[in-house]
């Protein structure tokens, strides 16, 4: 646990940014840019210019932390295009980023003669730094330089966690990291229902794999025992011996629940609860438990079916009985 402590504190939310970018470029570019997304050759890959940029913007230049990306990207119609990416990863005030986004946008087309287009994402609650333009005048000379802006505090969660688009879970994540010193405990249920969420959408494993190094490092627990704990739910979503992966952990997990609940309580707790368990097996019971609870968290029944390898009639019944008001839509919960 200290080596996983150790490395939370060591790595910086301006790497995770960058390589998050990287995993899911595809993704980010249809979030942010969906009005031109239909332009864009996806097939022909992106190339991230992270060493060119070094030269044509040094680091030096500012002690701040910050973010930045190069993408080189092909239109359908042949024609390079880039993408200039810059992400403000603290919350400081910086009252000459609009000039720096100007200066920075002007190197890179005076390189590579090529059009560009920028987009700064502020991941601090300082409002009056946030720049959509820049805008100088002097004597009949003028400058006005406009880029893409999204204000992450600006942003409605519940948007985020609904979206289909895996990039939300990004930017869900790091809407945690607005507030400075965030409640273990709630952040512990946030971050696990961040987790369910990569299931439930049925993302590739490649990608959970990425989001979950991203949730799991981003805002990190003050007490190590929720380090522990979460730790402990990352790793019943990526068992390498269950060959079924994220899908037969949940599935166990829940089944293992539902057999607790209703070994010690019986029909004592089908009836609290709204549920009629009945004379049946402890397994039969854990599995009408976890299907209850698939789909009161917005599981679709074909895939609940799926996952818990139950008929989709049966699961259809349990829908029916949640329909019906016999299983509480605030779901079942434990004792």
């Amino acid at each position: 646990m200290f080596q996983i402590k150790r490395l939370k504190q060591m790595i910086k939310k301006d790497a995770l940014w960058k390589a998050i970018i990287e995993d899911l470029i595809e993704d980010f570019i249809h979030f942010f840019f969906e009005e031109y997304a239909h332009l864009i050759d996806f097939e022909h890959g992106f190339e991230f210019l992270d060493k060119e940029l070094q030269h044509i913007v040094p680091e030096s230049e500012t002690q701040n932390r910050h973010a930045d990306k190069l993408i080189k990207a092909k239109l359908i119609d042949g024609s390079t295009i880039y993408f200039l990416l810059h992400i403000e990863v603290q919350g400081y005030k910086d009252e000459f980023f609009d000039r720096r986004m100007f200066e920075y946008g002007y190197r890179i087309e005076d390189r590579f003669k090529l059009p560009l287009t920028a987009l700064a994402i502020y991941t601090h609650p300082n409002r009056d730094t946030h720049f959509r333009s820049y805008q100088r005048a002097f004597l009949g000379t003028k400058h006005h330089y406009e880029f893409h802006t999204y204000v992450l505090v600006d942003q409605n969660l519940e948007e985020l966690l609904q979206s289909n688009n895996p990039f939300a879970i990004v930017l869900a994540t790091a809407w945690l990291g607005l507030k400075r010193k965030p409640n273990d405990s709630k952040l512990f249920s946030f971050k696990k229902e961040l987790i369910w969420n990569l299931y439930k959408k049925g993302y590739p494993k490649a990608k959970i794999a990425a989001l979950l190094d991203f949730i799991r490092y981003y805002v990190s627990f003050t007490n190590s025992e929720f380090s522990s704990k979460f730790e402990e739910e990352i790793d019943l979503l990526i068992q390498p011996n269950q060959p079924m992966g994220i899908q037969e952990a949940i599935k166990t997990e829940l089944i293992k629940i539902g057999e607790a609940k209703g070994i010690e309580k019986g029909i004592e707790i089908g009836q609290a609860k709204g549920i009629e368990i009945g004379e049946t097996s402890g397994e039969e019971k854990g599995l009408k438990f976890a299907a209850a609870q698939l789909l009161l968290k917005g599981f679709p029944p074909e895939q609940t079916a799926e996952l818990l390898s139950l008929p989709l009639e049966k699961v259809m019944e349990v829908a029916a009985e949640i329909a019906e008001g016999n299983i509480p839509q605030s779901g079942i919960e434990e004792e």
